[in-house]
């Protein structure tokens, strides 16, 4: 009876201090350091040249398929103006959904970085198995009853911690890598929800300390299984005044 009560204590604890990752309230707009189109594209490539990659989903072997591409670029060189460079250095953008935004925001986050670790920190990994293992995790279980916190965040964050290492938008698509678009769909409305600050603005939000994994994780939802909200600031910030909108 001690131990059930215990149990119960714990449970009603975690609860209490779980929460998602809320968004951030929008602030005075600085154009140079704004997730944006005009800040974001490389600086130091082509500009009469200009090159978008488009990640499409289907799980992990898009991701896969989203590597082999960038592998490809890499090793393939062009001439522009009399310079030799890697294609993939020419690449200005990058869209993507599902599948292709692990690797898409891996590599807007870390570069290069992603040819060295990639396969082992993602593609090789049994992210399926460890992910069911948290689902089953007693402790992990008990944050779920919480009204603030779903499977979703539970999984958002495990990508968090495993896999893009806590980044946030403020650290994606800097200096000479492609402006990295993830994207997921309200399913509201079925629209397409894009992860920049133009979406943000109309949520009254700042997309710069908005996590990439919480984004990722929005893009590569499947409904009924896993839920990513997304909190609104309502214009008037006015106290206690918050919508929700889903992608997944």
């Amino acid at each position: 009876m001690k131990r059930l009560f215990a149990l119960i204590v714990l449970t009603i604890s975690l609860n209490s201090c779980t929460t998602r990752e809320w968004n951030s309230a929008i602030h005075a707009s600085n154009v140079e350091e704004d997730y944006i189109f005009q800040s974001r594209l490389p600086k130091s490539n082509a500009q009469d040249t200009f090159v978008v990659l488009v990640f499409s989903g289907g799980g992990t072997r898009s991701a896969a398929f989203a590597y082999g591409v960038l592998e490809k670029l890499r090793d393939t060189p062009i001439t522009i103006n009399g310079k030799s460079r890697r294609l993939l250095d020419e690449v200005d953008v990058i869209s993507s959904v599902w599948g292709g935004s692990y690797t898409a925001a891996y590599y807007g986050l870390f570069g290069d970085r992603i040819f060295r670790d990639y396969e082992q920190v993602f593609l090789y990994r049994d992210v399926q198995g460890e992910m069911i293992r948290m689902l089953f995790n007693p402790a992990k279980l008990a944050r779920l009853p919480s009204q603030k916190y779903n499977r979703g965040d539970l999984a958002a964050q495990w990508f968090n911690s495993n896999i893009f290492e806590n980044k946030t938008f403020s650290s994606m698509s800097n200096g000479d890598l492609p402006y990295v678009i993830i994207n997921a769909s309200d399913i509201n409305t079925g629209m397409t929800f894009s992860f920049i600050q133009q979406q943000f603005d109309f949520l009254c939000s700042d997309i710069s300390e908005y996590p990439v994994a919480n984004a990722v994780m929005a893009s590569s939802a499947v409904p009924g299984v896993f839920v990513q909200l997304l909190s609104i600031t309502s214009r008037e910030n006015a106290p206690g005044k918050q919508y929700y909108g889903i992608a997944g």
